[in-house]
Formats: C-alpha cells, sequence, structure tokens
C-alpha cells in the first residue's frame, strides 16, 4: 500500500463522510489522513489517496479507500479458496496477505470518489456487503445446513446444489499435470450464507436474482464458472420471489417462483417443489452426472417474470448479443406461463438425455 498522504481538515471531513455513508461509526483518527470505523463489530480503515487514474500532480483527484477486516491469522489454504469464491464482486475486491508475523489475513476492500454521484450509494453498499462477506465467513461451515434446514421448516425441497468449476480453459496453478477429475460437487465444498434466505457458493445480490436479471447471470456464468445461488427477495405484500441458480455438466438452470407476503399459498408450495424435482431428475441423470463437458445451455424460467427461455452460452461466448441467442418459448393457457414440462423436454433434447421421461 502506499503511505498515507498529509491530508487537512477538509480532507478527513471527507474520509468521515464517506465512512458516514457507509454506516459506520467513527473510533480514532490512527493518522494523518487516515481512520478507523467499526461497523457493528466489524473493524475497518478508511484513507485518502490520489487518484491514480487522475495523476498525482497539484490537481489530481482523490479517493478515499476503505480496508474492512474480515478475518485475521487464519489458514492460508482456506484464506485462498474463501477469496477465490468471491471473485467478480459487485463493487469492490476481497484479497488476503500473507505475513511471517502477523498471520494470514483477509479484507474486503472498496474506493470511491468522493466527488461521484454515486459516492454516497456505493459507500453504502460496501457496507452492507462487506457484512455479507463477513457473515459467509463466519458460518463458512454451516451454511448447507442452514440452508437444508430453513427450506425444511418451509415445507420446501431442497433444490440441487449442482457442481462447481472454473470457467473453460480456467487451470489452476497447482493442478498442471495431474489427471482431470469430477469437478467437487456443492455439498463437499462450501454454500455460504450471506443472510436471511440468501445462499450460494459465491455471492450474487439477491435483488439480481429478485428481478431475474439474466443476461448478468449468463455473462457471469461464462466469466467465472459454475455458481449455486439462492435468495429470496422482494418488496410490497406480494411482490417477492425464491430464486435459484444452479449448474451440471453443459447445464445452467436460472429459475423463479412467486413465494412470500400475500402469494406464499400450498399452490406456490407445490409449483416450487415440483421444479426442483425435476431438476434432481434431470442433474443425477447418468449422462450429466459423469459430464466433464463445459457450460452450454441455461434455462431461465420465472412464473412472473421474462423471458423464459434456453439461451445458448456457445453463441453468447462467440460475441452475439444477448438477445439474439434466446430460444423464447411461447406461452401457454397456464397463467404461470410457458409450459414447464415442455421447457424441461426442450432442454434434455438439446443435450441429448434419451431416457423417455415424461417431463
Amino acid at each position: 500500500m502506499e503511505p498515507p498522504m498529509e491530508s487537512g481538515f477538509d480532507a478527513l471531513e471527507r474520509i468521515k463522510a464517506v465512512i458516514n455513508h457507509v454506516g459506520a461509526e467513527i473510533m480514532r483518527v490512527s493518522a494523518p489522513g487516515q481512520v478507523d470505523f467499526d461497523l457493528e463489530g466489524l473493524s475497518g480503515t478508511a484513507r485518502e489517496r490520489p487518484d491514480r487514474a487522475s495523476g498525482e500532480g497539484f490537481d489530481a483527484g482523490l479517493i478515499v479507500e476503505t480496508l474492512f477486516d474480515i478475518a485475521f491469522d487464519t489458514s492460508e489454504a482456506e484464506a485462498a479458496a474463501f477469496v477465490r469464491a468471491h471473485q467478480g464482486l459487485p463493487i469492490g475486491e476481497l484479497l488476503f496477505s500473507c505475513d511471517p508475523y502477523e498471520g494470514t489475513n483477509i479484507y474486503f476492500r472498496a474506493e470511491f470518489s468522493p466527488d461521484s454521484a454515486t459516492s454516497d450509494h456505493d459507500a453504502w453498499r460496501a457496507g452492507y456487503l462487506a457484512q455479507m462477506i463477513a457473515s459467509a465467513w463466519v458460518g463458512r461451515k454451516g451454511g448447507a445446513s442452514d440452508l437444508a434446514n430453513t427450506l425444511a421448516r418451509a415445507g420446501i425441497a431442497m433444490p440441487p446444489l449442482g457442481r462447481s468449476g472454473e470457467p473453460s480453459g480456467w487451470i489452476p496453478a497447482d493442478s498442471v499435470g495431474e489427471s482431470p477429475s469430477l469437478a467437487w460437487t456443492f455439498e463437499d465444498a462450501n454454500v455460504y450464507t450471506y443472510g436471511p434466505w440468501h445462499w450460494g457458493s459465491t455471492y450474487v445480490e439477491p435483488f439480481d436474482l429478485y428481478l431475474f436479471e439474466t443476461e448478468k447471470v449468463a455473462r457471469r456464468l461464462l466469466e467465472h464458472g459454475p455458481f449455486f445461488a439462492m435468495g429470496h427477495a422482494g418488496h410490497g405484500l406480494a411482490s417477492y420471489g425464491l430464486s435459484v441458480v444452479t449448474c451440471v455438466g453443459p447445464v445452467a438452470v436460472f429459475v423463479q417462483h412467486g413465494y412470500g407476503g400475500i402469494v406464499t399459498s400450498l399452490k406456490h408450495l407445490i409449483a416450487i417443489n415440483a421444479t426442483y424435482s425435476r431438476l434432481h431428475w434431470l442433474f443425477d441423470s447418468e449422462q450429466l452426472e459423469a459430464s466433464l463437458a463445459p457450460l452450454r445451455w441455461l434455462l431461465l424460467y420465472s412464473e412472473f417474470r421474462g423471458p423464459s427461455a434456453l439461451v445458448d452460452l456457445d453463441r453468447l461466448r462467440a460475441g452475439e448479443e444477448f438477445d439474439d441467442v434466446l430460444e423464447r418459448f411461447k406461452a401457454s393457457s397456464e397463467p404461470r406461463g410457458p409450459d414447464e414440462s415442455l421447457m424441461f423436454a426442450t432442454l434434455a433434447d438439446r443435450i441429448g438425455l434419451q431416457d423417455g421421461t415424461e417431463w
């Protein structure tokens, strides 16, 4: 890190303003231009530095850098795995450092321009995300159990957690020369709990799931590889969704059902469990269980949003526009939209699954 700048009253006030928008309590001014803070038990520091993009002359722009302490003196291997699982965060980045005297520490870094129109909101987002990441770290051993227990109490079937992996062509540095093997399942790896009704093998913003941000999910799959995510979010009395992203072999699915508020009913529970049963049947097929094929197909289905479609990820990977690679399903006479059995039958046909299932 660069040494802190010599900052006067105005600089400290700018830093304190950012900390205020983070939602944290200022603890002390620990160095010139550096302030320590506490966010509901999560410690951190903030400092001002030159904006590298603006140069470092007299008129250079300034950036406020915030560092949130996630873990101290932990296992290097565990820290590396946790950081690797959280690449591609919506704001900031998760890092770890190794020191022979201080051990291995994990921290979350986010930077803001105090003069930016979005600085206040970005500071709040960073504070919120830091808390979610810290929660995932603290409960890292029990995420899958928390997920299973929460769903069981609600009468919801456990969706298939899928199988982890990496983007096509990515080879870990320590595995060069090893024979290929099936990627570990998420049951064996970690499903993290980020908050109530929010889980994943990596962090995905719950409102991206709720808003059914299909292109965001598709491009994340291409960039970072398969992942599992599940979240319940919404607003008001009736606008709530329970969403799942899960993957195995060449198949990924992003499905969403109405659940929560006044839309919770036996009918909705049956619809959710029927979809998850179809997913289990598909994912447990011998062909997919043994598949090492890269992701090729993404099934999109929402009870109350569009599009419901099949995405050819190869075409998206090749540079075609997202809307051009959607094979949309026609609406059925059912009020919830397309015929779900038809969608699963179409997907089974695309992957060459021939087991005679009446989807």
